[in-house]
């Protein structure tokens, strides 16, 4: 199963590392370039944008389009599936809930892992010191975001701290994509299992198979004539019903 790793946060610089870390370092992994209306900063180096010269993105077929410290940004889901054919870990930068929202209702057949990346005082401070021609859209950036987590922080599957050390960072994005495997196997049984339709399913069957099996059994024995067939079905019928009477054990526990 793929893993579309979406990542929110404030800014200061992580998106830079993560992009070249993906570049030089994970070759199963690759990340979604967006477009967007923001103007060019002079400390920008690599990012995962593509910079347009428009007032808004309304003029490109994009499903997924948001607005993020008084810029425009957007993609679409053939960079999504594009990307995803080709890796097994896919990272997309989304700074809007509501689209991290689409994004998981749209790719609930694959595993979608999201993250929240804070960065700590020293990294904004070293942001701060490079330029202060976009410190006002900085500083607007990065309260938006906050100000986004404090509100549903349970959108989010990890929070993880970007510090001024670029070697945290990279064992921080291994982290993510480690995380995220660990995710992926968590919720492939329950899926299939918890569900409302599978619960009323089990227990159908469980309501079936009891008297049926104590019908069996009391029939064996009565009858005198008991067989190895006979033994045989009786032990088989037992069996199913011990497995149905755990899956069943197992879907209760789970929705709790």
């Amino acid at each position: 199963m793929k893993n579309l790793i979406i990542i929110d946060g404030t800014s200061a610089i992580w998106k830079g590392e993560l992009i070249s870390y993906v570049n030089e370092s994970l070759p199963t992994s690759s990340y979604v370039t967006k477009l967007s209306t923001r103007s060019k900063r002079s400390f920008d180096t690599v990012t995962d944008l593509k910079l347009k010269n428009d007032t808004d993105l309304s003029d490109y077929n994009l499903e997924y389009r948001y607005d993020f410290g008084g810029n425009h940004y957007g993609f679409s889901k053939e960079q999504i599936d594009s990307a995803l054919s080709k890796h097994a870990n896919v990272f997309i930068v989304v700074r809007n809930q509501q689209v991290i929202k689409s994004l998981q209702q749209d790719y609930s057949r694959i595993n979608v892992f999201t993250v929240f990346v804070y960065s700590d005082k020293a990294k904004i401070d070293a942001a701060f010191s490079k330029t202060e021609e976009n410190n006002k859209d900085l500083l607007n950036s990065i309260e938006q975001a906050s100000d986004d987590y404090s509100r549903t922080p349970d959108l989010y599957s990890l929070v993880i701290i970007n510090s001024k050390e670029k070697n945290d960072f990279k064992r921080m994005v291994d982290f993510m994509i480690s995380s995220a495997q660990k995710n992926k196997r968590k919720r492939r049984l329950p899926n299939l299992l918890t569900s409302k339709r599978s619960r009323s399913i089990s227990t159908i069957i469980l309501v079936l198979f009891y008297p049926a099996l104590l019908g069996l059994a009391i029939d064996i024995f009565t009858s005198g004539d008991i067989t190895r067939w006979s033994m045989a079905t009786l032990v088989l019928s037992v069996a199913l019903t011990v497995i149905l009477t755990l899956i069943h054990i197992f879907i209760e526990a789970s929705d709790e």
